[in-house]
Order: structure tokens, then sequence, then C-alpha cells
């Protein structure tokens, strides 16, 4: 799950595993009927959350299958910007 906020001289960007939960098709009518996931952040979801907004990391979110952690830490190295972990 990644996330990147902020603007020149001070992005920040949210890399952290997570797991995803099934969706059952009347959460995803309730939701909309759009993208809806479950997340699974494992341990304290609410501390992980609040650490979240605390940093400015928003609501959109961008996941992507497989564990491309290694190559976004790279990717935050290479370009400066502070890494957000939770």
């Amino acid at each position: 799950m990644v996330n990147l906020c902020g603007r020149e001289n001070t992005y920040r960007m949210l890399v952290t595993k997570v797991s995803t939960e099934p969706v059952t098709h009347q959460e995803w009518v309730d939701g909309g009927s759009k993208f809806f996931a479950k997340a699974n952040l494992g341990g304290n979801a609410i501390d992980k959350f609040n650490k979240m907004l605390i940093e400015g990391i928003d609501h959109h979110l961008l996941l992507k299958e497989g564990d491309l952690v290694e190559q976004l830490v790279d990717f935050c190295d290479l370009l400066k910007i502070k890494r957000v972990e939770i």
C-alpha cells in the first residue's frame, strides 16, 4: 500500500505491506459499487491509522498485488523522499 503526499522538498511516501480481505457483493454495493478493498494492516489498525493521519497521509491509497516494498524504499532513497512507516 502506497501514498505519496506533500509538495516540493516535503514529499512523504507511505510504503507498507498489507494483505487484503474478501469483500462481499453487498459490501461492494453498500460502498457505492466502485473500487472497494479491505486492507489488513496487521496489529492495531487504529494506532496505524492515527499514525497515517499524523503524517498527513490521506485516504487516496494505491494497492498493487505483489511485494514492491524494496523497490519503493530504493525509489524513496534515490529521490530523497521521506518514508512513512506505520
